[in-house]
Parts: structure tokens; C-alpha cells; sequence
């Protein structure tokens, strides 16, 4: 089959030309006047610039912020609207580029490419146009990423379309101020109907006009959702090979929305929810929906009474298996390094979880809580805790090991050399030998009564486990560890005024505080 025949609907029927664009025509015909304008404007100086008018367009502006929902088109907008009019494009992606280093390096290169066709007035082809796609991304953690981009706007030589989902985002306030803000929505029905229409008459698909605009109106008027569930539309066979037909009850959007991600995943995962439905509900929660898939997926399977040979349940679970697989792999490698999705890739997701829906296809009930986010908030934890006690033994003896070698060399040792004297020694002794080895290797006692327990590896030093020690030894233990404490905190504020002072009486205070130490760790 070619090539061409075997692409996703939505990049095989996206938009070619500007006028291929559904909806937003007046907001177009803004950025082609700005666009065409700008260098007559802020560099060959031929037109004057226009007058700003309060609550009105800022024409005038050096750059342009183009906000809408996901998936409406806005990169292929600006592109095209800038290859129609002979612009070389320069593409960035701030959830990528978003330092301040980064975003000046860039923008600033391209405006040193630039000046030397400054004055080719004729060469319309040398003028050039950044395109900046999710600068929502940037914030104000992100060293100056904005403030950086407000500055370049202010020295730019070549027009900056700045493109982002949520324009109300608290740290794009300041930025807007600086653009000619162009808001775009999404097309009314009718004119969505009108090019899906012509997708169905290409595809030669058997389907009525009525149950392409029920398409449209399950999907909220998303174009890109739309063409998605045009394509899979196509797929659907029964078993007589007769296309199926939509379901007239399908669930509204809106009231899909509404759903807990408890009862989404029960649909998802259920027998009487079409596939349709099915693959609208992964965008209740698209981060959190994979995960109770993967919790209850085998539970529904389970509970498919319509598979009755063992082996067909097998063979199923094999194959939901592969398909959550496949989702794990592409959502985890879809996460920006801002913490957010590439929306590109969002349908692809939906399809999949639907596909696991329809694999495993049985009642589960109330679904499961992914135990993963317990067990990835404890790794975390345990994590943060082998690295705290790595540094602390690094900065007492110098020896640099990484976190790894620490846990699984270091970590066992050292829960059995510090709790073996507690156990075997009664009397005081146990508890200084004990101390005496936690001073030495940067110990403190959180660490020995919490961390190591918490990392605690079973099987390995069973017979010396913190908790088997006597509660008056462990009350000992804290006492003397209290007295080390103070000692210590003194010495600090001794060192510390003695830097100030340089008097004797520091420097004999400091000795005392030796001694007392010395004397509490039983050392000669």
C-alpha cells in the first residue's frame, strides 16, 4: 500500500494553504496585515507606525501571541501564513529552549543572520520570522526564560509569533503587553461539518451527515478528535464485515467531562461502552487514566464471563499487556521537560487505552488505586534518604561514593555494626561504641532510627533490626546522642566567635568542649 494511504487522517488531511484553514478568518487576515507590515514598520522605517488605541489591536507591537485550545491548528497557522508570504521560518519550541541563555542564544543568532539582508528590500525571501510554540512553558522558575524573551522582543530585527494554550497563565501577563494578542477559537459546527464531509466523500465512507456532526458535537468541536474518530469510524467492522453504525445514546462530551477518573476507568474498562466513548473519556484525566488501566486491567479481564476457554483469556491478557506497553513507552517519552505533554501525541493514548478497554472488556466494580503511586512516592522517599546519608558521611570522612554503591554496599553494614552493640552490650558500653561509630561515619540519630530502618533490607542482617533493641537502651541512646548534640552545637558557636573575637577564652572554651566530647565517645 502507499505510503500516503497508510498516514494518521490528521496528517494526511491537515491543512496545505491558508485557506484550507477552518474558522477564524478575520483573526488570519490580522496576522497577514501584521506580518506584511512589520519590516516596512520597525526597519526600513516606510510606514509609520499605528497608533495605539486603548482596548483596541496592537498593531504596532514587535511581536504576536497566538492563544487558543489544543489542537486547533495554531502552529500550522502561523506557518502557513508566513511560507504564503515568502517568510523563511525559524522554529522553536520554548518547553525546550527555555532558559535564558538558551532563549537569548537563539533569538539573538537569528537576528545576526538577519542584518546582513537588512537593507535587500526587494529579497523578500531573506526576510525571516521566529515561531515560538508553548511559550505557556516558560515561567518564572525558569531563569528568566520571559523576562528573557520580553528583552529580545524589545531588540528583535525579525517578528516573533509566540504560540500558547492557556494564555492566562499568571506569567505571560507581562509578556502579552509587549504582542498584538490574537485569540482563535474553535469553528462553529457547521464549518467543521463542511470539511469532514469531504473527508468521508475521499474515504468513501459509509456514514450519514447526521452521524458525522454527532461525531463533532462527542468531541466538543475538536478538529484533530474528529478526523481521529473518522479514521477508527473506518476500521470498525462486525462480523458479518458490515460497517457499524454510531450509537444514537453516545455520551455527550461535556457530560463525559464531568466524570471522576473512578468512573472513567470503570467505563473504559467495561463490555457495553462503545469504542468511541471509550477513547473520549482518556481526556478526563490523561495523566491519571493510564495508570488505573494498569491497576485494573487484569481484574476486568478476569471478570469477562464471554471468553470462556483459558487459554483465549491468556492470549487476551498477552495482548493488553503489549498495548499498555506500547502506552507506557510513548506517554513516558511525550512528557516535556516543563512537566506537560506534547499534545501531538495525546490521541494516540486514547486510542491505546481504549483498544486495552476493548481487549479486557469486563465489569470490575469500584476500580483499584494505582499502587504505584504509593510505591513510586516511597522510592522517592527512600531515594532523598540514601542520598541525605551519602553527603553526611562524605562531608565527615572525605571519601566520595556514589548514592547506588552507598545503598547496597554501605547501607548493610552499617545497620548491622550500629545496632550489634545495643543488642549484645546491656550497659553503657553498647551505647557509646554506638555513638563513637555514628560520629565517625557522619550518623545522626534520625538516621539510625528512621532512614536505616526505612531501608532496611529483609533477609540480610534479619538479627540486627533496630526495633529488636531494648526500648531503656534505645532511651539511653537518645540521651547521650542529645549531650553529643549540645557539645557539638557549642563547638560550632566557639568556632564561630573565635573567627570573630581570636581571643584565648574562645580558643580554651573550644578545648573544654574537646574534652567533653572525647570523654562522651570514650576516646583516649
Amino acid at each position: 500500500m502507499d505510503s500516503f494511504e497508510n498516514l494518521l487522517w490528521v496528517d494526511k488531511y491537515k491543512p496545505a494553504k491558508v485557506n484550507d484553514i477552518i474558522g477564524n478568518k478575520s483573526n488570519i487576515q490580522k496576522i497577514i496585515q501584521w506580518l506584511n507590515n512589520w519590516y516596512d514598520i520597525h526597519i526600513y522605517k516606510t510606514k509609520e507606525k499605528p497608533k495605539f488605541v486603548k482596548f483596541g489591536d496592537n498593531l504596532a507591537a514587535k511581536a504576536l501571541i497566538l492563544s487558543g485550545p489544543p489542537g486547533i491548528g495554531k502552529t500550522s497557522m502561523a506557518t502557513l501564513i508566513a511560507s504564503e508570504n515568502n517568510f523563511d521560518i525559524q522554529e522553536m519550541n520554548a518547553s525546550d529552549d527555555r532558559t535564558k541563555s538558551i532563549v537569548d542564544k537563539e533569538i539573538n543568532q537569528t537576528n545576526s543572520i538577519h542584518t546582513i539582508f537588512k537593507y535587500m528590500k526587494n529579497d523578500k525571501k531573506k526576510h525571516k520570522v521566529i515561531i515560538m510554540d508553548e511559550v505557556d512553558g516558560l515561567s518564572s522558575s525558569d531563569r528568566g526564560g520571559i523576562t528573557a524573551l520580553i528583552e529580545s522582543i524589545k531588540d528583535t530585527k525579525v517578528p516573533i509569533i509566540c504560540i500558547c494554550n492557556d494564555r492566562h497563565k499568571p506569567a505571560l501577563k507581562s509578556l502579552i503587553n509587549y504582542c498584538l494578542d490574537i485569540r482563535v477559537s474553535r469553528p462553529d459546527k457547521r464549518e467543521i461539518l463542511k470539511r469532514m464531509w469531504t473527508i468521508v466523500n475521499d474515504e468513501n465512507l459509509n456514514i450519514n451527515m447526521k452521524e458525522v456532526e454527532q461525531m463533532i458535537e462527542s468531541s466538543g468541536n475538536d478538529i484533530r478528535n474528529t478526523i481521529h474518530n473518522l479514521q477508527f469510524y473506518s476500521y470498525k467492522k462486525i462480523d458479518n464485515n458490515q460497517e457499524t453504525k454510531i450509537d444514537q445514546k453516545l455520551i455527550d462530551k461535556d457530560d463525559l467531562s464531568n466524570l471522576s477518573i473512578f468512573e472513567s476507568s470503570k467505563m473504559i474498562l467495561s463490555h457495553n461502552v462503545d469504542f468511541n466513548t471509550k477513547y473520549n473519556l482518556y481526556f478526563n484525566d490523561y495523566d491519571m487514566t493510564p495508570l488505573f488501566i494498569q491497576e485494573n486491567y487484569i481484574k476486568s479481564l478476569s471478570s469477562n464471563t464471554h471468553i470462556k476457554k483459558d487459554l483465549d483469556k491468556i492470549n487476551k491478557l498477552a495482548l493488553s499487556s503489549e498495548l499498555l506497553s506500547d502506552l507506557d513507552f510513548i506517554d513516558s517519552h511525550s512528557s516535556k521537560t516543563n512537566g506537560t505533554k506534547d499534545w501531538n501525541v495525546l490521541p494516540f493514548n486514547a486510542a491505546l487505552s481504549a483498544c486495552i478497554g476493548n481487549t479486557a472488556n469486563g465489569p470490575i466494580g469500584f476500580p483499584d488505586f494505582p499502587q504505584y503511586l504509593g510505591k513510586n512516592s516511597t522510592k522517592r522517599k527512600n531515594e532523598r534518604y540514601v542520598h541525605e546519608m551519602s553527603k553526611h558521611r562524605i562531608k565527615k570522612i572525605k571519601n566520595c561514593i556514589n548514592d547506588s554503591a552507598f545503598r547496597l554496599e554501605y547501607i548493610p553494614l552499617l545497620q548491622t555494626k550500629l545496632t550489634q552493640p545495643l543488642l549484645k552490650n546491656k550497659d553503657s558500653g553498647g551505647v557509646k561504641e554506638t555513638l563513637k561509630m555514628m560520629n565517625e561515619n557522619g550518623i545522626d540519630k534520625d538516621d539510625l532510627q528512621e532512614k536505616l530502618q526505612d531501608l532496611y533490607i529483609s533477609n540480610i542482617n534479619e538479627e540486627f533490626k533496630y526495633e529488636k533493641v531494648d526500648s531503656k537502651i534505645k532511651t539511653s541512646l537518645t540521651r547521650e546522642w542529645n549531650k553529643l548534640y549540645e557539645i557539638k552545637q557549642a563547638k560550632k558557636t566557639s568556632k564561630k566567635k573565635g573567627g570573630e573575637d581570636n581571643d584565648s577564652d574562645s580558643s580554651d572554651e573550644e578545648t573544654e568542649n574537646d574534652n567533653e566530647e572525647d570523654k562522651l565517645l570514650d576516646i583516649e
